[in-house]
């Protein structure tokens, strides 16, 4: 009887900063714990970004201040997001960070908590990620596995997915 399961790997490589809008949900009119950052990225399965596949829709919850120092502030965020691609779509959801130089973190207050600062794809993703996923629907649906998110240029999402164990 055999009832191993076949895994699947799945890449895709953020190519495109698409919008992002970062909410002063808090309402304290400056960015701090509470706050929401929502983005848009175009993705491809390349990582030359050659051809567009997909969109990942995501938003990082500021959840407290981690460390300031160096002239940096570095948030822990609640992060999660769905990526859409041709054959499925994939949810994840885990723990990880936002650093905002001090000057731009100035620039936001003084703008009352509105996106003064455009963030580029590689602030927004500076450290090694890691997040729990599921398969929402397609080639994907009934899987669940792990993720990472590896910054660079671009910023790459890997995920390792297999199939939800039966509990009949």
């Amino acid at each position: 009887n055999n009832t191993a399961a076949a895994t699947e790997s799945v890449s895709a490589y953020m190519c495109k900063l698409v919008s992002q809008n970062l909410q002063d949900l808090s309402g304290d009119k400056r960015i701090s714990p509470g706050d929401k950052l929502t983005v848009v990225i175009e993705v491809s399965r390349s990582q030359d970004c050659s051809a567009m596949d997909g969109t990942l829709f995501g938003n990082k919850e500021l959840v407290s201040v981690d460390e300031e120092k160096g002239g940096v502030t570095r948030f822990l965020t609640l992060s999660q997001a769905t990526l859409h691609l041709g054959d499925g779509r994939l949810q994840s959801r885990g723990m990880d960070s936002l650093s905002i130089p001090t000057e731009v973190l100035d620039k936001l207050q003084q703008g009352g908590g509105q996106a003064i600062h455009t963030f580029e794809l590689k602030d927004l993703f500076k450290e090694d990620s890691s997040f729990a996923v599921q398969g929402f629907d397609g080639r994907f649906a009934g899987m669940v596995g792990t993720a990472k998110l590896l910054p660079g240029t671009p910023v790459e999402f890997q995920a390792e997915l297999a199939p939800l164990a039966s509990t009949r």
